[in-house]
């Protein structure tokens, strides 16, 4: 397969490091799913607009940010561990004054390194997963409600006026 198949020729004047950048910045912003990079530190240095809407943030107010100044701040630990070396993935639940309501993530951190091999920073990929947490929690109330339900029988018994 050549490489102008899978889309790697150089742009005219460009170089493929140049395409590859492009590239990049497109599945970045075109991603349906959060993406937000941390730096060493752990501020944000980048993120999508996919992000931004969960945060109901634009990106230009979230780039730039420690944090420990963001919303939510339970993930501090996995940002630590992925800075360690280690990739992370675990749930969130969000409530607070940057969502109007209770909404459910999962998210993965993953080390990113340069080209030495040193860890530069961390990606988190975030995706919203308030929809699918309501349905089971629906699925669930149904079945409990069976439960208490079935062993009753199955006319009306109301009392009657006379």
């Amino acid at each position: 397969m050549r490489r102008r198949d899978r889309g790697l020729d150089a742009a005219p004047g460009g170089t493929v490091a140049a395409e590859i950048a492009g590239l990049y910045r497109m599945i970045f912003e075109g991603a349906p799913f959060g993406m937000v990079v941390y730096d060493r530190e752990l501020t944000v240095t980048e993120c999508n607009r996919a992000f931004a809407r969960m945060l109901h943030r634009s990106t230009e107010r979230i780039v730039g940010v420690h944090v420990d100044r963001l919303p939510c701040r339970r993930h501090r630990e996995a940002l630590i561990e992925a800075l360690g070396g280690r990739t992370i993935t675990l749930a969130l639940a969000s409530d607070g004054p940057a969502t109007p309501e209770r909404r459910w993530n999962a998210a993965t951190f993953t080390p990113l390194y340069d080209r030495a091999k040193e860890i530069t920073g961390v990606m988190a990929l975030v995706v919203d997963r308030t929809r699918h947490v309501a349905a089971a929690v629906e699925h669930d109330l149904h079945e409990f409600l069976s439960i208490l339900t079935d062993h009753l029988p199955s006319e009306r018994v109301l009392p009657t006026s006379s």
